[in-house]
């Protein structure tokens, strides 16, 4: 994790002193007057603080693509992941970023297999319920 320098802590206050009430703009990064910045001078600026930083170098549209990713990997719903990239649908979300949820079928077995297990041990006295097989009729599976 990156520090700050006490110089930029110290000015947090004054920035803050320079915001203004009321709606946020439609562009993420803008001048003090509140018109977008140019997009050449965000890039440049960006790839001076990922020199400082001493990060392997990426793009801003690779960091987005890396958090989107991340998100999905650390389980955050498709739904709210899509939301956040400002994607149309969760469809567009899907088509790009599905290898990165490689877990969910088998998340969702495991789900399954543990509460069939749990309802089996029930069923058999509270005995622990492994590989064994069951044949038609032995329990009644009528939950």
């Amino acid at each position: 994790m990156l520090g700050l320098l006490p110089r930029r802590i110290a000015a947090i206050p004054a920035f803050l002193g320079t915001l203004r009430p009321g709606p946020l703009p439609d562009a993420v990064f803008t001048q003090a007057d509140g018109e977008p910045m140019d997009a050449d001078s965000i890039t440049k600026a960006f790839g001076r603080l990922v020199k400082t930083a001493g990060v392997r170098p990426i793009t801003l549209k690779g960091l987005r693509h890396t958090h989107i990713s991340h998100q999905l990997m650390d389980g955050v719903h498709v739904k709210i992941v899509s939301e956040q990239a400002g994607h149309a649908d969760v469809s567009i979300t899907l088509r790009v970023y599905a290898a990165f949820i490689p877990n969910m079928q088998a998340d969702a077995a495991v789900g399954v297999d543990t509460w069939l297990r749990e309802e089996l041990a029930k069923e058999v006295g509270g005995k622990l319920v492994g590989n064994r097989r069951f044949w038609p009729g032995e329990l009644d599976l009528s939950f």
